[in-house]
């Protein structure tokens, strides 16, 4: 693949560089459970795609969960709230029927005889993207960006798989996996872990983001692949091989994680398209918001993490 000239010697520079990501900024504690993705430029996008491979600048750094928000702290979010999601009250998404069904819903997420019981570490699904909104503003973060996803999921170097260029179905769990189904969200960690150790960023669910298709669509962008998709271009990194879809939307295989900012979210950086610069994990203002849970609640820790 042709990559211009500024951009390999944005590459080299950066590779000449002993260690990255370098550690967080002294005396900040990192949050149980996320690693940090420091500020400045990265490799964006693919050459064979819209919009081309190109250099974008992120001016904050950032905390990113290493996984995707599992059943077992979905369930802590619902016991302390009382939430419903919309998918327990109007069906969600039936892989066989493609159409959405009573009964399917995140404590059933393949149908009214299956639960979670044990998949309490398997990424929550059968979420719209209100739903992990509503987590994510309990839990004190917010979803990231589609720009934060891809450095957290490719680092600097423009890298096509988290782990490097060539494809490896032992390193993620997609079609080729042969697996048809979520795993534990650390089933292929480390081996498949991206540079900045986020796992399962290369299929199990593909993964809600903050990111409008463009301003102030009801579209949102998702990024990841997951167990049922194929082929091997579903979970590449680059800005194009993404799905989008309305807000109120769910499918069986969409989940998200939490991503925690330093500075608030500016809303330039919701658009998402071709050069663009700038499911769940999740950012957002250090403290949670008191309202968002009602007392008591001691999962929620200083830097929102649910326990």
């Amino acid at each position: 693949m042709h990559i211009n000239e500024e951009i390999k010697g944005f590459v080299h520079g950066l590779l000449a560089e002993a260690d990255w990501p370098p550690p967080p900024p002294e005396g900040m504690e990192v949050p149980e459970g996320m690693v940090w993705v420091p500020p400045g430029p990265f490799i964006m996008g693919a050459e064979d795609e819209e919009g081309g491979t190109r250099v974008v600048r992120l001016e904050q750094g950032f905390f990113v969960a290493r996984t995707p928000v599992t059943n077992a702290e979905f369930i802590r979010f619902v016991e302390a709230t009382g939430y419903v999601t919309a998918a327990e009250k109007e069906g969600g998404w039936s892989i066989e029927a493609q159409d959405y069904v009573k009964g399917f819903d995140w404590r059933h997420p393949e149908g009214p005889d299956s639960g979670i019981e044990d998949r309490l570490d398997h990424p929550v699904v059968q979420v719209i993207w209100h739903d992990a909104v509503a987590y994510a503003e309990w839990a004190g973060v917010r979803l990231p960006t589609e720009q934060e996803w891809e450095k957290a999921a490719r680092g600097v170097d423009g890298r096509v798989y988290p782990w490097g260029d060539e494809f490896d179905p032992t390193r993620c769990n997609t079609r080729e996996s042969g697996v048809r189904t979520t795993t534990p969200v650390d089933r292929y960690s480390p081996d498949g872990d991206s540079s900045c150790g986020c796992a399962d960023m290369a299929g199990n669910v593909w993964e809600w983001t903050a990111s409008e298709v463009e301003p102030g669509s009801e579209r949102r962008v998702l990024r990841g692949g997951s167990s049922t998709f194929g082929t091997t271009p579903a979970v590449r990194l680059a800005t194009t091989t993404t799905r989008t879809a309305a807000t109120g939307t769910t499918v069986w295989g969409w989940g998200w994680r939490r991503l925690l900012s330093l500075l608030p979210l500016a809303s330039d950086s919701l658009h998402s398209g071709p050069l663009a610069g700038g499911v769940l994990r999740g950012v957002s203002p250090l403290r949670p918001d008191p309202r968002a849970c009602p007392e008591p609640c001691p999962e929620r820790t200083r830097f929102g993490k649910v326990s």
